[in-house]
């Protein structure tokens, strides 16, 4: 997981005015982690940011190579030299 116990990580003072941001300290920055919504550290000390853990990023890397994840945008032409 993380080589960075988290309390270390997580500050009594929210970051912003209305307390709705991330949190903020030295250690990095706490975030959700997009694949399970856990807390995870952002920071270069973890080394599978922005995901919590390897799991979560090899889940994630996972859908991206079945093609669960698609970029929108028109469909390429069949006559489109960069198809073949």
């Amino acid at each position: 997981m993380l080589d960075l116990p988290l309390s270390s990580a997580i500050s009594d003072e929210p970051s912003g005015r209305n307390g709705s941001e991330p949190v903020q300290s030295q250690a990095g920055r706490l975030v959700n982690c997009p694949r399970c919504s856990r807390a995870a550290v952002y920071a270069p000390s973890n080394r599978f940011r922005p995901f919590c853990s390897e799991r979560c990023k090899l889940s994630d890397l996972g859908d991206w190579a079945s093609e669960r994840y698609r970029v929108s945008g028109e469909a390429l032409s069949s006559d489109d030299p960069s198809q073949s």
